[in-house]
């Protein structure tokens, strides 16, 4: 009987314990790793008590507040897996030799998600014209292709894998094939870690990491500056790579799936090289765009290859969609036209899991903006449309012209946009000019005739002429393209991306629908 009233009091104890820290937050836990969504505490309300909404909605609240919620997660989490070999995180499996892999990679190497022959020849098609234009303009355009986990460990799947057959042809193989049909030169960084695995002097992948390891991802950049060095027949700030250490206190990427599988304990089983590397310094530096994946937050973050490589106006655009580097940002606060003429060099860099979707549509934008001109133009006359909404003290110097002109407000943007526009491409015109012989002899008769100079002549002629094209170019923006515009904002901004998400759940709809419908209502705010 004492016994089964000293039970009692030990299991009241630790109610209390856990509702006494899940009211104070008394103990510091460390968060967890990944990405999950907690419920936010719910407003109460009389309604939400009658609707029984606020008690489904402080049951979602409780289920991630509750005391030692985390602790007693990563309990559950390393039982599972120290005992029966199990990930509880997303899309985590356990191969042999505890080597962890995300399954999709497993699934990419294998050919499940093949896009298909034509799509990956028009995707190749399309990069070889992109790369002759930019040719043209004194850009150039390289193709790099990192590698991924289940290539470099084939034989470390997980047993489930044992029946699949990899199919001969992958999203890898085809667009090697088409590269080579097109007889584009690109960096094929799988092959060469394939090759340098086994007489590598430290593991290029690690075991607990989705990327390659931070020695790896040196020897990438080092060999990636050095390619474009070569073919650019022009010098870049390369990398000195020195003596490191070995350490299972593990940097960078190293550790990232690790991570997320949310342990008690740190599964630091593998000793892995960490390099000290410098750089050669050069007075001038060029200007780069970098679009790729998260292979490529190594060359920033774990070693700060490309800051020291490239000029400081580069930028890295994030699977086309996001600027992580040098600020974070959403990549359509950007004048994309600008950013692309302004630079010298343009690597495109995704890892052969991603291959698929090649550049995420950079090719395709780059080739609509620049080899049309009417599309450029109204790009930038919208980029500054957008841009006017956004300022507030811009905007409502503009509400006051309009107000003195007569003219609705819509119209006095667009004006406004046009002037900035034909301002900006002055300068680009202008250094087309000095290939027609014909016309600038006719503008030096027009400044004799007029007694006026050539450089005055010139801005006259460039003034009427873009005046006329950016007259003739519908640059309206649809009401489709204003929601296709916002739709995507929100999608690459994760906080506004989870407020609508809980939104959506608290409207009983689905997240889509809610996506739209909040970019209707700020389409109709602007109005």
């Amino acid at each position: 009987m004492k016994y089964s009233y000293f039970t009692y009091i030990i299991i009241i104890f630790a109610f209390v314990i856990v509702f006494f820290q899940g009211l104070t937050r008394l103990i510091n836990e460390n968060p967890l790793g990944g990405s999950f969504q907690t419920a936010d505490k719910p407003v109460i309300s009389v309604s939400g008590i009658l609707s029984t909404d606020y008690q489904s909605s402080i049951e979602e609240y409780l289920k991630g507040h509750f005391g030692f919620h985390n602790t007693f997660i990563r309990i559950n989490n390393q039982i599972d897996y120290s005992l029966y070999q199990i990930s509880n995180a997303n899309k985590v499996v356990i191969g042999k030799n505890d080597i962890l892999f995300e399954d999709y990679y497993i699934s990419s190497f294998l050919g499940k998600d093949f896009v298909g022959k034509e799509a990956i020849k028009n995707n190749i098609s399309n990069f070889a014209r992109l790369k002759q234009l930019f040719k043209k303009k004194g850009i150039d355009l390289f193709l790099v292709i990192a590698p991924g986990k289940a290539s470099y460990f084939p034989n470390q799947f997980p047993s489930q894998f044992d029946s699949e057959t990899k199919s001969e042809v992958t999203n890898y193989t085809q667009t090697v094939s088409e590269l080579k049909n097109e007889n584009i030169l690109y960096l094929d960084l799988k092959q060469f870690f394939l090759t340098s695995k086994d007489n590598s002097i430290a593991p290029l992948f690690p075991k607990q990491g989705v990327h390659w390891s931070s020695y790896g991802s040196i020897l990438a950049a080092d060999t990636i500056l050095k390619f474009v060095e070569k073919e650019t027949n022009q010098p870049i700030n390369t990398i000195s790579i020195k003596e490191g250490f070995w350490s299972n206190d593990y940097t960078g990427t190293d550790y990232d799936i690790g991570e997320s599988l949310n342990l008690l304990w740190k599964n630091n089983n593998e000793q892995l090289y960490y390099p000290n590397v410098s750089f050669k310094t050069l007075n001038t530096k060029k200007k780069a765009i970098i679009i790729g994946d998260s292979f490529v937050n190594s060359f920033f973050k774990t070693y700060p290859v490309f800051q020291n490589a490239f000029d400081s106006t580069s930028t890295f655009w994030y699977y086309n969609q996001q600027i992580l580097y040098p600020t974070e940002q959403s990549l359509e606060t950007l004048n994309k036209v600008d950013e692309i003429l302004k630079s010298q060099i343009i690597l495109i860099i995704f890892n052969e899991q991603n291959i698929g979707n090649f550049d995420y549509g950079f090719t395709k934008d780059a080739l609509r903006l620049l080899s049309n001109e009417n599309e450029m133009i109204k790009y930038l006359v919208q980029f500054q449309v957008k841009k006017i909404h956004k300022e507030q003290t811009w905007l409502e110097s503009i509400k006051k012209k309009a107000t003195e002109q007569n003219i609705n407000l819509d119209e006095a943007i667009t004006k406004d946009a046009k002037w900035v526009v034909k301002e900006y491409l002055k300068p680009i015109y202008k250094d087309s000019l000095n290939y027609n012989k014909d016309l600038i002899k006719y503008l030096n008769n027009q400044a004799q005739q007029k007694n006026t100079n050539i450089d005055t002549e010139i801005d006259e002629y460039l003034n009427n002429l873009l005046i006329e094209k950016l007259n003739s170019v519908d640059t309206q923006i649809s009401n489709e393209e204003q929601i296709a515009e916002i739709i995507n904002q929100i999608k690459a901004d994760p906080s506004w991306l989870n407020s609508i998400t809980e939104k959506a759940k608290k409207n009983n709809k689905s997240t889509e629908q809610q996506i739209k419908e909040d970019a209707l209502w700020i389409i109709n705010q602007r109005k």
